[in-house]
């Protein structure tokens, strides 16, 4: 990824209340360094289901084993739990979640047309496709049920009414590993494992009407599988956020030209208005003392989102040595992480204009 803005891809105005806040995207730092990679593909991930099911009392006429048998049969014993969420799909969505974040050049394994993890040393690999890692991966979904019959007691006029009713509370949890493998020299370069998880309970009249009501098990696992997908391109690629930065009103003229000239993002001609009420400030009148803090605030903010880090510190570090306000400490904390991010990026070859 070259050439790219880490600080300013761009900027937009929101307002909270009396505060007028700019919207910042940031190019952030991959989380785990893979080094020169420009090239990449992932293989067909191993990943397979485990269901756990457990009636805990019997109503109705059924036997505990009997409800447990026909829980497991109507639900899941048709599928098969290597297939019933394959693998491949779990690696499709990874290869568009890098696509999409633009870091990688990204091959799908089945355009190579052979087996990746028996030939990561293949010269073919190198040589004809120019890949320079691979990703392999693997993992499981598991659905545990707890289902149970109880009674519904309502109150009504005096009266005490009772309902017979199933209840089914479902955890759904997914995890992935996954390696990144440089094809140059064979090892492993990055790996991790991640997961997540999900909880919910339906009520129903029996056993079939609580299960309805359930999301759709293949819907939850689908998701958590694009969650993990996301955080995986977060872990091995830079990738944007974005953050809001408070740019304060004042009292005097200048101050309100400033700011109606930050709203619609004229920030030359803001600067140079925040710069007269410092130079000016002894003439300020008393009600308008503040305004000079204020501007060496957004002086602050302009130079951080112009990448000009060191002068953006200097002005924060003024504001909070004439006020010991502590938000202008923590301003200046914030611009020396984002400079350590820089590096970071950097370290990660990634070419910036500022």
């Amino acid at each position: 990824m070259k050439n790219l803005l880490f600080l300013i891809l761009s900027i937009t105005i929101s307002f909270s209340g009396c505060a007028t806040y700019i919207k910042v995207k940031l190019l952030k730092p991959a989380e785990l360094n893979i080094g020169i990679v420009k090239k990449i593909t992932i293989d067909d991930f191993q990943f397979r289901g485990r269901w756990d099911f457990n009636d805990q009392s019997s109503l109705n006429n059924f036997t505990q084993n009997q409800i447990v048998h026909k829980f497991f049969n109507n639900n899941y014993n048709s599928y098969d739990p290597l297939k019933a969420f394959p693998g491949k799909t779990v690696s499709n969505v990874l290869v568009k979640k890098l696509s999409e974040n633009g870091s990688f050049k990204v091959v799908k394994s089945d355009e190579i047309g052979m087996n990746i993890q028996n030939n990561i040393n293949n010269q073919n690999l190198k040589q004809n496709f120019a890949i320079d890692a691979i990703i392999t991966g693997n993992g499981e979904y598991s659905i545990s049920d707890r289902g149970q019959w109880f009674e519904d007691i309502i109150h009504r006029n005096n009266v005490i009414i009772k309902n017979r009713k199933y209840i089914i509370n479902r955890n759904i949890g997914t995890d992935v590993s996954y390696q990144v493998i440089s094809t140059n020299s064979g090892q492993v370069i990055a790996t991790k494992n991640n997961s997540t998880y999900n909880s919910e309970k339906a009520v129903g009249y029996d056993e079939e009407d609580a299960r309805r009501k359930l999301k759709s098990w293949h819907k939850v696992v689908e998701s958590q599988v694009e969650y993990l997908s996301n955080l995986t391109v977060k872990q091995i690629a830079p990738h944007y956020i974005t953050e809001e930065r408070e740019i304060k009103d004042g009292k005097s003229y200048l101050m309100k030209n400033a700011f109606e000239y930050a709203k619609r993002e004229f920030w030359d001609d803001a600067k140079r208005d925040w710069e007269d009420v410092i130079r000016n400030r002894d003439s300020l009148d008393q009600d308008k003392k503040e305004d000079a803090i204020f501007a060496m605030y957004d002086l602050g903010v302009y130079y951080e989102i112009k990448g000009n880090f060191d002068q953006a510190e200097e002005y924060y570090q003024m504001c909070y040595e004439r006020t010991r306000k502590t938000e202008y400490l923590d301003n200046k904390s914030r611009v020396e992480k984002r400079k350590s991010e820089v590096n970071k990026l950097r370290n990660q070859n990634i070419e910036t204009k500022n």
